[in-house]
């Protein structure tokens, strides 16, 4: 295969190869400034989740959605005490995951570029 070529264009068999990657992939070798930006990513991320699931009003309809269409109680919806399905929990939480998007959508770019989030990726790239 040539560099820089999808191997596949179904999901279910590049999201295979992604994870057989990383299931080889040796934590040692990953270097220091990667894994504290991904690390970094992360809180981040979950610092938004916990944002949005406090101070959204953009975010009740996908838990009230998600209330509604219980299922079974695999999975929680973050910041709530509420056991759902899979599906819901991924549709919720993953509202709460975008919701900084919609809120950098208000904001002028000048504001985002002073970020967290931001800085750390530009750190990581120098």
């Amino acid at each position: 295969m040539k560099s820089g070529m999808i191997p596949s264009e179904n999901p279910v068999e590049l999201s295979a190869l992604i994870a057989g990657h990383l299931a080889r992939s040796d934590f040692e070798k990953i270097p220091g400034t990667a894994v504290t930006a991904a690390k970094r990513a992360i809180l981040d991320g979950l610092g938004v989740m916990l944002a949005a699931s406090g101070c959204s009003d953009d975010i009740q309809p996908f838990v009230e959605l998600a209330r509604a269409y219980r299922g079974l109680p695999q999975a929680s919806i973050f910041g709530f005490a509420d056991r759902v399905g899979l599906p819901m929990a991924a549709l919720a939480n993953g509202a709460m995951a975008r919701w900084r998007t919609r809120l950098i959508s208000k904001m002028p770019l000048i504001r985002y570029r002073h970020t967290p989030m931001h800085r750390c990726c530009r750190r990581s790239l120098r």
